[in-house]
């Protein structure tokens, strides 16, 4: 038995077909390019590409869910940066006001808050000095990690807020008659006109007369601030920290069960929060971004619901809202925004919002291909609205101030010489919730379609790639007019690109459930041989190659069959790369009957047999970790007693004899004597089938051969092969 790959342009692979007609629907053979063929060593990636999609829409459809008015949010909620008083004053003629905390809140602050890295040295920090200037972005928890350090520090009915009037100074709205005796103090001065080191000084002097702390809030203190030792920067506590102590208080102050409990004493609760914690739609949301004002939010809706409430409903809710919203602000793009270093924005809205679309939609490409599609995108606008204003090019240093706050790129001292800045995502559920916002809200549809139709063609994997995921995720919105005016058009190309490009927007559209019943029409349409034609069927072949059957399991398999006729995937592994990505274990008896029916086909050239064996040769490969026993999977489910001994045998019989299959099925056999080596229970399974495939004389005498000049030379003191030797026997 030769080790050596087969040609599979040979009699014995394939009988020579040059002058069969096209068959009905089909473009004449010479119209079709050579790209139809797929070989068995090119990856196409599917395990990134299912990361990326799951990290945008997870496995429901987000399209589904729409928001009708504000998210409720229950009694007793304790927003992270909330600020309650029972009285306030007027100071200086309204350049300031002073209100005390309610100390029944910041009894409720104590209960559910959650430590963050800094409290320790924060009020280490307050035992020095009287003032503190506590530098933080907005989000991270500023007023509830300064009121808890200030109740700890004097008592919880002793905590002032202080509030300077927006464009006012320090020095004049505050005076030495604002600060109470023994009493701490939150000086909210993030509108005042600036804040100096002298400013601080003349609080700490008023402080220190009346033996008061004063904590300080103000713009985040990151550049060009001289404030001296002052200055304490918050390193906040997780998102997902901050919601697991809200969450908990919640539930132990509503002292109900949250599980099965027969006699229940809340021990239910830490599990039930751990599982909230971890769920995958939230988890994702609870990332280092999140504003823990928000965090809290979520918590408190959760822990607030009626007991037969779907909390899972209610959850995936908020989080919809609070996309969309973090959507709106990322796409207005406004000149309100605060850049980090005070400067003015450069260039136009115009240019910020198509960035920020171009960041998203292409999240892991290199920089250098956001700035191009960016630039592409204005194109697009500028040609639409011709008396747009020119948009000045952006350039790297201004880098910070078309990012938002969601949006990410590596510090060039993180990477290695020579690597690439990559676009990041804190939350890739962003992504959906733009494309939403710029489609329905800021009418941007027609711009995208031709952006993405642009984008489609680029040399670059990774932007083709994310440009065919977002024309999938746009036809949430509006399914019929994407696919006819975007997908279809890549599906019918004669190019490779643009059908692999349509096969991968149709994996991205199946993740929505309730487009599964028109995504299926669609695909019959490019299935039916008056409708569609070669060109689309590879397209399905190719949504089938990337997944799809995973989400249409019922029809895949049928569609694969007829791709597999016809004659211009006859070189082609894409039917074969559909059929594994299809497989899964309560299948695997009926998939493998299917490939059995292949095997047996009398379509012409029997190309279905070719398909068949190169599918089963992939299926072979796939191992699972039982225990500390590496199996192969398909010889583990016989070992449960899910497929039949005859189906596997009659299978490994066409591989290993048929030319075009012939070396890779000896590659992969000869992986299951090796992990059968390892196990006794695999290797009684693995003996079994032996024995049933010996029963065909053409085999042993094959197996024999590679006894002989293989497996003996590669393991010559092996245990299995004696007894594999002996039920081959000599011929």
């Amino acid at each position: 038995m030769s080790e050596e790959p087969q040609d599979e342009d040979t009699p014995e692979a394939a009988p020579a077909e040059d002058s069969a007609p096209p068959e009905p629907g089909e473009p004449p053979k010479d119209e079709l390019p050579d790209d139809f063929v797929v070989s068995e060593k090119q990856d196409i990636g599917q395990e990134k590409i299912d990361r990326q999609l799951s990290g945008m829409v997870g496995g429901i459809g987000t399209g589904n869910i729409r928001n009708k008015g504000q998210a409720a949010i229950g009694d007793g909620a304790m927003a992270a940066e909330s600020i309650y008083y029972t009285t306030y004053n007027l100071r200086q003629k309204g350049k300031s006001w002073f209100g005390t905390v309610p100390g029944d809140h910041l009894g409720r602050l104590l209960a559910g808050y959650s430590p963050g890295p800094s409290d320790t040295e924060l009020a280490a920090a307050l035992k020095l000095r009287h003032v503190v200037y506590l530098s933080a972005r907005p989000g991270w928890g500023r007023y509830a990690t300064a009121q808890v350090a200030l109740a700890r520090r004097h008592s919880p009915d002793r905590v002032v807020m202080i509030h300077v009037a927006r464009g006012e100074r320090i020095v004049d709205a505050v005076d030495e008659g604002s600060y109470s005796e023994d009493h701490g103090h939150v000086l909210d001065a993030k509108d005042a006109e600036s804040i100096s080191f002298m400013d601080l000084l003349l609080i700490d002097q008023h402080a220190r007369s009346r033996k008061a702390s004063v904590i300080v809030i103000g713009p985040l203190a990151d550049r060009g601030h001289d404030l001296g030792s002052y200055l304490f920067p918050l390193r906040r506590p997780t998102a997902a920290a901050v919601f697991r102590s809200q969450l908990t208080y919640l539930l132990h102050e509503r002292g109900n069960c949250v599980g099965t409990c027969a006699d229940c004493g809340l021990d239910c609760v830490a599990d039930y929060v751990e599982k909230c914690v971890s769920g995958g739609e939230l988890s994702r949301h609870l990332n280092e971004t999140l504003a823990l004002e928000e965090a809290a939010r979520i918590a408190s809706v959760i822990g607030t619901a009626a007991s037969d409430a779907d909390r899972d409903q209610l959850v995936a809710q908020i989080l919809n809202e609070q996309l969309h919203a973090q959507a709106r602000l990322v796409l207005r793009a406004s000149d309100a925004e605060r850049r980090a270093d005070g400067e003015h924005w450069s260039g136009t809205a115009d240019y910020r919002r198509a960035f920020r679309l171009a960041f998203g939609a292409l999240e892991g490409a290199p920089m250098a291909s956001v700035y191009s599609a960016a630039a592409r995108l204005v194109r697009i606008h500028r040609e639409e609205q011709p008396e747009t204003a020119p948009t000045p090019d952006p350039i790297e240093f201004e880098l910070d101030c078309l990012l938002s706050y969601e949006m990410q790129v590596p510090d060039l001292n993180s990477l290695p010489v020579g690597a690439p800045r990559i676009a990041r995502l804190a939350n890739p559920g962003l992504v959906p919730a733009m494309l939403d916002v710029a489609w329905n809200e800021r009418g941007l549809g027609p711009r995208l379609m031709r952006w993405l139709g642009e984008l489609v063609t680029e040399p670059q994997l990774v932007v083709r790639e994310r440009a065919a995921m977002m024309a999938g995720l746009l036809s949430f919105s509006d399914f019929t007019g994407v696919m006819d005016g975007l997908i279809a058009p890549w599906a019918r190309s004669r190019s490779m690109r643009p059908r692999q490009a349509a096969g991968l927007s149709l994996l991205s559209c199946a993740h929505n459930p309730a487009l599964h019943p028109a995504l299926q029409g669609r695909i019959k349409q490019w299935m039916d041989k008056t409708k569609g034609n070669a060109y689309t069927r590879d397209t399905v072949a190719w949504a089938y190659a990337y997944g799809l059957g995973r989400y249409l399991p019922y029809d895949g398999l049928a569609q694969l069959r007829r791709i597999g006729k016809d004659l211009w995937q006859r070189r082609s592994f894409l039917v074969a790369f559909g059929v594994e990505q299809a497989y899964t274990r309560d299948r695997a008896a009926s998939l493998l009957g299917e490939l059995l029916e292949w095997t047996l086909a009398e379509d012409n050239g029997k190309r279905l047999q070719v398909h068949a064996a190169r599918a089963f040769v992939r299926l072979s490969g796939i191992e699972t970790l039982l225990g500390s026993v590496r199996w192969p999977e398909l010889l583990l489910r016989r070992h449960r007693g899910d497929v039949d001994e005859q189906q596997l045998a009659d299978l490994w019989l066409t591989a290993l004899c048929l030319p075009s299959t012939a070396w890779s099925a000896w590659k992969a056999f000869t992986r299951w004597l090796t992990l059968a080596e390892n196990d006794p229970d695999v290797a009684d399974r693995f003996l079994a089938l032996l024995r049933v495939l010996v029963a065909d004389g053409g085999l042993r005498t094959r197996l024999a051969h590679h006894r002989d000049h293989v497996w003996a030379e590669q393991r010559p003191s092996s245990a299995l092969l004696t007894a594999a030797a002996a039920i081959i026997g000599r011929v």
